[in-house]
């Protein structure tokens, strides 16, 4: 006998769904307001006392009396040589590093020991050479740093010089918390201009010129001339924008 075996068949039907998708219209209103016009640049933040000790002759470490990380007072003592003086604390500040220990033998001209005083501190911001010829002393900075994101510290320009071809402001701030140490790294935008009451629109919007007016329920692209422009928005100069005119910023595809 010959057995037949049933094979279930299956049908697999496919079918094509089609995703639409529309536009979610983001409008920003023309205000009029204060705009400022900023040359910016990454500082670093600097002790403004510093010590390095070293010896011109070879000699032993007899003694040390601080450890990495301790606070010293002017005249503390700090460490021991071989026939030298015990070296003792120029300043109140901080021990960032020490290069030996007791026993060991020092060779000429290399650091033994350094501290900083870490509260009197400045910012040493480098600039590109477009930007340095347009920062003055005296000029407001605000300085960003990346662990207090939600707050802005403002400096003053002390000085702009060059060093090897490279391009720096020395900037003071008097009001740094103290969880601010050198070495730690800023956002500097130093204030070259300011305007008020003027006709802002959003940088976003803005292509090649021309910002897209929403009327009605349509647009129409109209051609502005801008003047100082910062992170977000920008100066209208002239163009058939008015303040209260809604522009398109961006389209987003939405399901």
């Amino acid at each position: 006998m010959t057995a037949i075996i049933l094979v279930p068949t299956l049908v697999i039907t496919l079918i094509s769904i089609k995703i639409l998708t529309r536009k979610k219209i983001q409008v920003y209103k023309i205000t009029k307001g204060t705009i400022i016009e900023a040359v910016y640049g990454i500082g670093t933040v600097t002790a403004n006392k510093s010590f390095v000790f070293k010896v011109a002759v070879p000699s032993n470490v007899r003694e040390l009396m601080v450890k990495e990380g301790d606070l010293v007072k002017k005249g503390d003592p700090l460490i021991l040589l071989e026939e030298t003086p015990l070296f003792r604390a120029p300043f109140q500040g901080t021990i960032t590093s020490i290069q030996y220990k007791p026993g060991e033998t020092v060779t000429s001209n290399s650091t033994i020991l350094t501290m900083a005083d870490m509260k009197d501190r400045y910012l040493l911001v480098s600039m590109e050479q477009q930007g340095a010829v347009r920062i003055h002393v005296g000029q407001t900075a605000r300085l960003n740093f990346e662990s207090f994101r939600d707050k802005t510290f403002e400096g003053k320009v002390e000085a702009i010089f060059a060093n090897q071809g490279q391009f720096y402001a020395r900037i003071s701030a008097d009001n740094l918390p103290a969880e601010i140490l050198p070495g730690m790294t800023v956002d500097v935008a130093i204030q070259i201009s300011k305007k008020e009451n003027v006709l802002l629109g959003p940088v976003a919007g803005l292509s090649n010129g021309i910002l897209s007016k929403k009327v009605g329920n349509g647009s129409v692209l109209v051609p502005v001339k801008t003047g100082i422009i910062d992170a977000d928005k920008f100066e209208i100069i002239s163009g058939d924008i008015h303040e209260n005119d809604e522009v398109i910023i961006q389209g987003v595809e939405i399901k």
